[in-house]
């Protein structure tokens, strides 16, 4: 048992308690310290962040970023990188038995697929755009984007992530995926608005992004 109890001490902080909780203050601290992120939260126009208890239930919802700041900001791709490591870490710290190379790879074959097919949460019209076949279709939200909770393949609007992110799964969106995709098949290429190294630095932090979420909403869901 001592031996036991000595290797706990060894992997986790005592603000983790042995594998019992998340330590993400230094997260929120960074998070915090995005000037336009924190400005945004507390105009209303992000996700409540207004202390560390009220960011962590909420810090998942990174939809509601605004894509210049994902493109420009280089604080934010700093913070998503160190808290998506922190994750995995705790994950592979309290899960020793699972063969994480194998989580990973399930992951990232997840993300490309939905890449490719444009149905990535949250990033459904802006693959659209870096691919050059936007047009802009689906509701707006008030400040004039479109709609994060909006399905342009099954035309319905959601009424929140949880929902959304369940009808994603289902065989009717995956269905109707498949078929607007196939509609594009064939047409002339359209020219992206991105260039090749914007293209890629989104594709880096919406998989960033991708990491974040599955983590929180389900690989260590019982932490939170």
């Amino acid at each position: 048992m001592d031996e036991v109890i000595e290797y706990c001490d060894k992997k986790f902080t005592a603000e983790e308690g042995n594998g019992r909780y998340l330590d993400l203050h230094e997260h929120y601290l960074r998070f915090c310290n995005i000037k336009k992120l924190r400005i945004l939260a507390g105009q209303g126009l992000l996700f409540k962040a207004d202390d560390y208890l009220t960011w962590l239930q909420n810090f998942d919802k990174l939809q509601k970023v605004p894509l210049y700041l994902k493109q420009t900001s280089k604080k934010y791709l700093i913070y998503l990188t160190e808290l998506k490591d922190y994750l995995v870490s705790f994950f592979k710290k309290t899960q020793p038995l699972i063969e994480f190379e194998e989580v990973k790879g399930q992951v990232e074959e997840m993300f490309e697929s939905e890449w490719e097919m444009c149905s990535l949460f949250g990033w459904e019209e802006v693959i659209l755009r870096l691919k050059g076949q936007s047009d802009n279709s689906g509701p707006v939200t008030a400040d004039g984007n479109t709609n994060p909770l909006y399905c342009k393949a099954c035309n319905k609007t959601f009424a929140n992530d949880n929902v959304f992110m369940h009808h994603k799964k289902g065989r009717p969106h995956i269905k109707a995926v498949n078929e607007l995709s196939k509609k594009g098949e064939g047409s002339i290429k359209a020219r992206s608005e991105f260039s090749e190294q914007e293209v890629t630095k989104l594709k880096t932090v919406a998989l960033l992004e991708t990491w974040i979420l599955k983590l929180k909403q389900e690989m260590l869901a019982d932490v939170f």
